[in-house]
């Protein structure tokens, strides 16, 4: 994929969570909604419950699943949620674990019903009605790892040793 035509940056981040027969999927939509715009104060920059497609997966279980699709703005949200938190160790731990080097790309879990309620949680384990993954891709290794860096910079104490800036990606 080439990332400069499918994308105004260097970045696709995708989220998506299946739908089991169970659920509700306007409680996993707004599961998914609340770690994208979480503590986005400009409603402009918002991700509408419109944005957010359903996809029939085709007879299999889950049938369906949420995804929204877009740039390093999906971040925001999580960004926000990872300091309010305070859990930067946690999620660049969870980053890394989930980097696939020879796609520039990182899977990451979330639990749906912690996210539901706004908060993050990395599930040990697959759970039950499966989680809300993040899919980030970059056009090289050096950019995904900058992505890691600006959602969770190295630290000392718990503390971040830097901040990057959205802008500096």
């Amino acid at each position: 994929m080439d990332f400069k035509t499918a994308s105004s940056s260097k970045y696709n981040v995708t989220f998506s969570a299946p739908v089991f027969p169970t659920e509700n999927p306007d409680k996993v939509k707004r599961a998914l909604l609340n770690l994208i715009n979480y503590g986005r104060p400009n409603s402009d920059s918002l991700v509408a419950d419109a944005d957010v497609v359903c996809i029939d997966l085709n007879g299999q279980i889950p049938n369906r699943a949420l995804m929204v699709s877009g740039g390093t703005e999906l971040l925001s949200g999580v960004h926000y949620l990872i300091r309010k938190e305070e859990i930067i160790d946690t999620t660049k731990t969870a980053l890394l674990n989930g980097v696939v080097e020879s796609e520039s790309e990182i899977h990451v879990f979330l639990n749906k019903q912690v996210a539901y309620v706004k908060r993050l949680n990395f599930p040990a384990d697959e759970e039950p009605l499966g989680s809300i993954e993040i899919e980030i891709k970059a056009e090289s290794m050096d950019a995904l790892l900058r992505i890691v860096d600006w959602l969770a910079p190295p630290t000392k104490d718990g503390v971040a040793l830097f901040e990057l800036k959205a802008e500096e990606l």
